[in-house]
């Protein structure tokens, strides 16, 4: 059995790979994965509280360039006076974010139990 040993450049991780063993994945270095995933939630719930600033600054446009659910809900809401289709957006987006969040801690707990 042939073993080769090969690592990244810049964090020096290290792994060790077997003669006809198939690799579908490459993390060259495996402290960025936490960090971006929180970058990314962060991101997602900034999106969700800034509806003011893209309402202020751009109003939705140009065109739908700057569309994001909660301002549709807010728009489509306020626009057309359908209250019930506007709450209905915000709890579903509320219940999405509560989704993505708890995949997010339970991933967070997982790494930190191992």
């Amino acid at each position: 059995m042939n073993v080769t040993q090969w690592g990244c450049p810049n964090c020096g991780s290290r792994q060790v790979t077997t003669e006809g063993s198939l690799h579908t994945r490459f993390h060259p270095c495996p402290g960025l994965k936490g960090v971006l995933v929180t970058a990314v939630m962060l991101r997602l719930i900034w999106v969700a509280n800034s509806i003011d600033v893209i309402l202020v600054m751009t109003g939705g446009g140009p065109g739908y360039a700057t569309h994001t659910l909660p301002l549709y809900a807010f728009k489509r809401t306020y626009g057309s006076m359908d209250f019930g289709y506007g709450s209905a957006l915000a709890v579903t987006f509320s219940l999405l974010l509560l989704g993505l969040i708890a995949v997010y801690l339970r991933r967070a707990g997982k790494e930190l139990r191992a």
